[in-house]
């Protein structure tokens, strides 16, 4: 292709195209509500949480299977859908690791050796998240995902010792030689020993 032709494709102005939006919470904010309040959404449900809400859903998803059968089916159906709303991702990481450990004939993907399980997570996603690309780009659907926020209990570990249990941030802990240490204790104060212990 000449220079010249290049040229010739150049692009100007704004295209709007759909949203990819991703609502992560803690349970109970209304994240499915939000979600069914897009432009004629339907979900792709991987928990039982939609009772409660006036939605149009597929069935309860039970394996990755399940999840790619429905964003095939929007697709190449016809349909008066404008938003893909998939509810909830954690729920669906598990239907990928079941996918894989069936792949594999596992039983835990920790089973599967040199962390290779979480790599054959990764192309699950891949695929999941190309079918999304194919509605939005080729569709012209919106893309919703919903993820929940997990306060997580951890046994604090600071040079080789057990010192207290408690909960916290997860992203406020570092790796240190004696495992993570929390950067702030239970009550939100940071620690002066956190620096010295992740050395």
């Amino acid at each position: 292709m000449s220079p010249s032709s290049l040229l010739n494709q150049i692009n100007k102005g704004r295209k709007a195209q759909p949203r990819r939006v991703m609502l992560y919470g803690t349970h109970g904010i209304g994240k499915s509500t939000f979600g069914a309040m897009a432009d004629t959404p339907i979900f792709i449900p991987t928990e039982d949480g939609l009772g409660d809400i006036d939605c149009e859903s597929f069935p309860l998803a039970k394996s990755f299977g399940d999840v790619m059968a429905a964003l095939e089916s929007l697709y190449s159906g016809d349909h008066k859908y404008k938003t893909v709303v998939i509810d909830s991702l954690d729920w669906l990481e598990r239907l990928i690791w079941g996918e894989v450990c069936g792949d594999e004939s596992v039983e835990n993907i920790e089973k599967i050796g040199y962390a290779k399980g979480y790599t054959f997570a990764v192309d699950k996603w891949r695929t999941v998240l190309g079918a999304l690309d194919a509605l939005r780009s080729d569709r012209g659907m919106t893309v919703v995902l919903i993820a929940h926020a997990k306060i997580e209990k951890f046994a604090w570990v600071i040079n080789g010792a057990l010192s207290a249990t408690g909960t916290t941030d997860p992203l406020l802990r570092v790796r240190g030689r004696d495992g993570y240490v929390p950067l702030k204790t239970g009550s939100g104060q940071w620690r002066s020993d956190s620096v010295a212990s992740a050395a």
